[in-house]
């Protein structure tokens, strides 16, 4: 399908992207009802994108050099941007393009949202009663682990030495000692702190959150590697009194808050928009 929005034809590719990332956070969605996702999103940013190109005029080239700056150096420089994004310094202009865009659209945001006061009380307690579950320290394990990259040369031999160091660990070696005389990436003793589901590669969590504290695993494979870990210690989840989340209650308000005055603006210019779909 086609979409152009006040004349703006929106490339196919971006539709597609649109629709695909619909399905992935909502498995067994319709294309019909996957066209009307996608759609929302891109009129939705769409008419933002213009309104800002038209109405917002104080963005500067030091603010966009200011962003391009913080943009590189969140990636460790300019040539590992470059190199994660398959671009060159040749694509400078376009980046720059972007990010005007993305200033000027965050902007128009701000002045959209500009009146919204904060929350009072009343309403913090409101969202907190409606559904108190929400909020909840998530289930952590303290855990160590040991990692071995596969060797093409010897393949075997990884598995193998984790399965000796497994042995010395069961017979009394510290696990931290262990780890620095096997592991790959022996950092502190391989310690990973407490960690909830979510952060570690979903092979590496199945083992860990199945284990007891003091348990150690057996090897197991992930796209890293050969591992073995050890559980120390665990942190069930946990519901948080009103006054333990009310710094997450108090976002959580303020953001429905944000929402319901971007989708009134997009709603009263959706209404003016000429929008057209082309099968």
């Amino acid at each position: 399908m086609e979409l152009v929005i006040n004349g703006e034809k929106i490339d196919k590719s971006l539709v597609d992207q649109e629709k695909n990332l619909s399905k992935s956070r909502e498995p067994g969605l319709s294309e019909k009802k996957a066209f009307e996702r996608a759609r929302d999103r891109i009129v939705r940013q769409t008419l933002l994108k213009q309104d800002a190109a038209a109405g917002i005029s104080d963005v500067t080239s030091a603010d966009v050099d200011q962003e391009f700056n913080k943009l590189m150096a969140d990636h460790g420089g300019a040539k590992f941007f470059y190199r994660r994004y398959n671009l060159t310094k040749k694509d400078d202009p376009m980046i720059r393009r972007d990010l005007e865009t993305q200033l000027r659209t965050e902007r128009l945001i701000m002045k959209i949202t500009g009146k919204i006061t904060n929350p009072t009380e009343d309403e913090l307690r409101a969202n907190y009663d409606a559904d108190p579950f929400k909020y909840s320290d998530e289930e952590m394990v303290k855990a160590s682990h040991i990692v071995l990259q596969p060797d093409p040369k010897a393949p075997d031999e990884p598995f193998r030495q984790l399965v000796e160091a497994r042995k010395e660990i069961l017979g009394g070696v510290e696990f931290a000692v262990a780890a620095n005389k096997y592991s790959s990436c022996n950092d502190q003793g391989g310690d990973l702190g407490f960690f909830p589901r979510g952060k570690m590669v979903e092979e590496f969590e199945t083992v860990v959150f199945s284990m007891e504290s003091g348990e150690v695993s057996p090897v197991f494979k992930t796209q890293f590697g050969y591992h073995l870990a050890k559980v120390f210690d665990r942190k069930p989840k946990r519901q948080l009194s009103f006054e333990e989340a009310r710094k997450a209650i108090f976002q959580s308000v303020f953001e429905e808050k944000r929402e319901a005055e971007i989708q009134a603006w997009v709603k009263k210019k959706k209404a003016k928009a000429n929008i057209v779909i082309n099968d």
